[in-house]
């Protein structure tokens, strides 16, 4: 099983896991990166830019 993010503009906005090919299950226009090996817990809300997954930066308010 595979495990893909799907990207909308630079950010993560969902994670999805398969056994079928990514570009069967949805319209070719979506951008999907394959993270299933990348060694990183990578989640929704995280950067994506130039080929590299960015934490989302948290802020605290007072």
């Amino acid at each position: 099983m595979k495990t893909y993010a799907r990207i909308e503009k630079n950010i993560v906005k969902e994670l999805f896991s398969t056994e079928e090919k990514i570009t069967k299950l949805f319209h070719p226009d979506m951008q999907w990166v394959d993270i299933t090996a990348s060694g990183v817990k990578i989640s929704e809300g995280w950067n994506y830019i130039n080929n590299t997954f960015i934490p989302e930066k948290k802020t605290s308010i007072l």
